[in-house]
């Protein structure tokens, strides 16, 4: 039995590595019971004293051994548990370090994301803006280059200039500026062949008692339609930088002098033709176009004393179908320009 005992205590030993602190008490208290049975029996049995003695030492000396390797055996867990533990805390600690980094690391992500969306959203909106400003300039000039190409057309169509069928603006624009050029030698000859026609002054005596040289004073001929076109014409091909200023007034002058004879059927006399072209060529364009109106802002024509010419000349400007064609002209006129301002006008 004693030897039972013994190998049941060793096998106790050997699985006290296997199981826990609790566990091992529980086999602890249970060999202790089985222990003190064994030994009550053989105590029992036994009859002689010295043997029940003897028993009862060895009986001793094994339960010593049993509780010395049960405490080793304890004290052993509890180091490897108190190991493990403090394994587990430093683990953990190096856990909750890791995550802690980690949360700063996607703290500052996160900030330099929502730094970069911020930065992305104002080009965004800065790039909209851009792209409606450009969208906005970009009608504002085909509305311009539309009316300058209505104008351009018909500044042609009342010049007689053709070009070819796909000419492009700059075309037109080259064989109406050669035109004018053409236009300019022409009303130069013509003020040169004038000139040598003009009266020289009266030299007045000076013991004589002065006269008094009463000069025939012109009404000023009336804005008319051709001349408001290319005056038009001349301010949007300025921006254009194509001709130059100089030639358009000539070209409106000599469009002037051209109304003047259409609308005076009758032949001048040499003096009249003469301060015509004289005025002409010393002043291209001598009447200032309102844009809001479409008409010549000039002075008010003066009255001769001649009664017959005056009424004659104003009889010729004053005729219905002329006045009628200017008002229609310049109602077009207006309604050109009206749309040109509201092409130009900022957003």
């Amino acid at each position: 039995m004693l030897t039972c005992s013994l190998k049941q205590a060793d096998r106790t030993r050997s699985d006290a590595s296997l199981v826990t602190v609790e566990e091992l008490g529980g086999w602890a208290s249970v060999a202790e019971a089985l222990l003190g049975e064994c030994a009550c029996a053989a105590l029992v049995d036994v009859a002689e004293p010295s043997a029940r003695a003897r028993l009862v030492v060895e009986y001793a000396d094994s339960l010593v051994a049993l509780v010395r390797i049960h405490a080793a055996d304890v004290a052993a867990l509890q180091c490897r548990a108190a190991t493990a533990e403090e394994k587990r805390s430093d683990a953990l600690a190096h856990q909750l370090h890791a995550v802690v980094q980690e949360c700063e690391t996607m703290r500052s992500n996160l900030g330099s994301e929502r730094t970069s969306r911020a930065a992305l959203e104002e080009e965004s909106r800065r790039l909209l803006n851009e792209l409606l400003i450009t969208q906005e300039e970009r009608d504002a000039l085909r509305a311009e280059r539309t009316a300058l190409w209505c104008a351009v057309r018909e500044a042609q169509a009342v010049a007689g200039v053709t070009c070819a069928a796909k000419a492009t603006m700059e075309e037109h624009v080259r064989v109406l500026c050669e035109w004018v050029r053409s236009a300019q030698a022409e009303l130069t000859s013509a003020a040169a062949l004038m000139g040598a026609t003009t009266p020289l002054p009266v030299a007045v005596a000076p013991y004589q008692p002065a006269r008094l040289l009463y000069r025939r004073i012109l009404p000023t001929t009336p804005m008319n339609p051709v001349t408001a076109s290319l005056l038009r014409v001349k301010e949007q091909v300025q921006q254009m930088r194509e001709p130059s200023v100089a030639e358009l007034q000539l070209a409106v002058g000599m469009y002037r002098h051209r109304g003047d004879e259409a609308a005076a059927p009758l032949t001048p006399s040499p003096r009249t033709r003469a301060a015509t072209v004289t005025a002409a060529v010393s002043t291209p364009a001598p009447l200032l176009v309102n844009r809001s109106l479409g008409r010549s802002r000039s002075c008010t024509p003066h009255r001769s004393t001649n009664g017959s010419a005056t009424q004659r000349e104003e009889d010729v400007v004053a005729s219905p179908p002329w006045r009628t064609r200017m008002m229609k002209l310049q109602e077009e006129l207006k309604g050109l320009r009206r749309e040109l301002g509201t092409a130009a006008a900022p957003p």
